[in-house]
């Protein structure tokens, strides 16, 4: 199973190549302050001053 890779934890069993981590880094960094960003846009259009 593909999970006893991980268990093991064997580093030449399980090799993420380092620009793959840092691809899904920036990528879910950049989706959260997105995500942010658009919800403070939304509450800042409904509550008014």
């Amino acid at each position: 199973m593909a999970i006893i890779k991980f268990v093991e934890h064997d580093p030449q069993a399980v090799s993420t190549p380092y620009w793959k981590r840092l691809a899904w880094f920036v990528g879910l960094w950049s989706f959260s302050t997105v995500a942010m960003l658009l919800f403070a846009s939304l509450l800042h259009m409904l509550i008014p001053r």
